[in-house]
């Protein structure tokens, strides 16, 4: 036993001495954490060498007031008869509890504008699907108002520029039916969700963070346009009037927010109290840019 108590002593001996001489001093000991920090994950160099096709947020991030309208600007970017000039083929009535699936075989045309409304002013509870060949589903869109002719469901989607389907599901009770309208995005909604993003500065959103910007009370729409840099895209928009009381609620989630960008329109009431909620319900991995605009 003493034995055993020497040789652990001469070992402890022998090796804390030669510890302390690969410890760095405090000068060597920041020249290593410089070298570290240049190549690192967050560094300027590794961003610059295009590690990422999202853009890395450089310095302080834009802080985004009251969204106005423009003097001297149109009240609507988009007029509101461009939702309605459907064909009499777009347009179907679809009851609760039951759904209706549209045909899109234009590979030329990758826009469609969509819109849900309620004639009565009854309340919009939908889910709509993107069905892409037999059993493939890259793009699904819950969406609710709680006034389908006051403010109608009115968004933009894509079909990738193939031959698709879209599902309107209808996943209100039986009493509550509304007007579906689905048809190629047409004049000004045509370029829309490629035009936004070059116009508008967008808000960067990483996944499970939340984004609020207040609208101001003299406008009467507003366009959110979400997309990614083609990673999935899970999120949710409201149109919030007063403390957390939604009026209209998208929630959309695809495999790539690049193709299926999703645009949304809201008609604001009159009066202030209006904000823009958007929450990223994916993980930290992915994040997202939200582009607001008035009209």
């Amino acid at each position: 036993m003493k034995f055993l108590i020497s040789n652990v002593l001469v070992a402890l001996c022998v090796i804390i001495p030669s510890a302390s001489a690969f410890t760095p001093q405090p000068l060597a000991l920041q020249k290593t954490c410089n070298a570290i920090s240049e190549t690192s994950l967050f560094s300027d160099a590794w961003w610059d060498q295009g590690a990422s096709v999202y853009s890395k947020p450089s310095g302080a991030q834009p802080q985004f007031g009251a969204i106005q309208r423009a003097p001297g600007a149109p009240e609507r970017m988009v007029p509101p008869q461009a939702w309605r000039n459907f064909s009499p083929q777009g347009k179907r009535r679809v009851e609760g509890q039951s759904r209706y699936t549209y045909d899109f075989r234009d590979t030329s045309q990758t826009d469609v504008q969509l819109a849900l409304t309620s004639s009565t002013g009854r309340p919009v509870k939908s889910q709509c699907e993107l069905w892409v060949g037999p059993d493939w589903t890259p793009y699904t869109m819950k969406a609710y108002s709680e006034d389908g002719e006051k403010r109608p469901i009115q968004c933009i989607l894509g079909t990738r520029g193939k031959v698709a389907q879209i599902e309107v599901r209808n996943i209100a009770p039986y009493e509550f039916a509304l007007d579906a309208e689905a048809v190629y995005a047409q004049g000004p909604l045509a370029n829309l969700r490629s035009e936004i993003p070059q116009a508008t500065q967008g808000i960067y959103i990483e996944g499970g963070s939340v984004k609020q910007v207040p609208v101001a009370g003299d406008v009467g729409a507003v366009s959110v346009l979400l997309n990614t840099d083609s990673r999935q895209l899970n999120a949710q928009i409201e149109l919030l009037t007063g403390p957390n009381n939604p009026k209209q609620v998208f929630e959309v989630f695809t495999n790539n927010g690049l193709l299926n960008a999703i645009l949304v329109v809201f008609e604001c009431p009159p009066g202030h109290g209006t904000t823009i909620r958007i929450t990223n319900q994916a993980t930290m991995e992915f994040p997202c840019h939200a582009y607001v605009t008035a009209g």
